[in-house]
């Protein structure tokens, strides 16, 4: 098979989302020590910024639900994803309609926007950096196909923030078959969370 022919195939493979999946609830908001889980998990654990926790909640962007889990929904709350708070055993899942996560991390209305697989490298690239702008976070391989809806072309500039292995150089490459000028940036481990739990990271590194 054709290169071509192997990078189609591997997302068509990711693409599928079942009829269940799609009619699953999302969960219901816990108690205030549910809450309470989530931002130590988030902010001591993860090390992301307790401002950007304290105001994606403010927002109802994020939640706690009964199990300890951090819920991240989407602006029409028809799509969450959950990731779990237990130490060494990782839990993620995905509830409602399959959709992107968008976040106006913005102070001085940039029109950049910045690209990442997972809600926890978006979080932490901003804490490390700082950089304002649209965050959108894609949840899945097969979200890569669905490119068109984010409607790329109307900002200045586009950030591929994915992870540092096989799978983010195939997003990369998907992202800049659409728009060539996009800009790649890479962490300098697997991915940005990493960096900044381990302190590999300062605020003008990546961009």
């Amino acid at each position: 098979k054709s290169p071509e022919e192997i990078v189609e195939e591997f997302f068509k493979k990711h693409t599928e989302v079942t009829t269940e999946e799609q009619k699953q609830e999302l969960p219901k908001v816990g108690k205030e020590f549910n809450f309470d889980r989530v931002k130590d998990y988030l902010i001591n654990q993860r090390k992301v910024s307790s401002k950007i926790v304290n105001d994606l909640i403010d927002k109802k962007l994020l939640y706690a639900d009964k199990n300890n889990n951090c819920v991240f929904v989407n602006k029409n709350k028809t799509f969450a994803f959950l990731r779990g708070t237990v130490a060494n055993k990782k839990f993620v899942a995905n509830k409602g309609k399959v959709d992107f996560l968008k976040y106006e991390l913005n102070d001085n209305n940039s029109k950049n926007v910045f690209l990442f697989e997972s809600v926890i490298d978006a979080l932490s690239f901003k804490t490390s950096t700082g950089a304002n702008g649209t965050y959108i976070v894609f949840n899945g391989s097969g979200m890569i196909n669905r490119i068109d809806e984010l409607q790329l072309h109307k900002y200045n500039n586009v950030y591929c923030c994915f992870d540092k292995d096989e799978q983010g150089e195939i997003f990369d490459d998907k992202i800049k078959n659409v728009l060539p000028n996009a800009i790649v940036l890479k962490p300098n481990l697997k991915d940005f969370n990493e960096d900044l739990i381990n302190g590999n990271t300062t605020s003008s590194q990546y961009i």
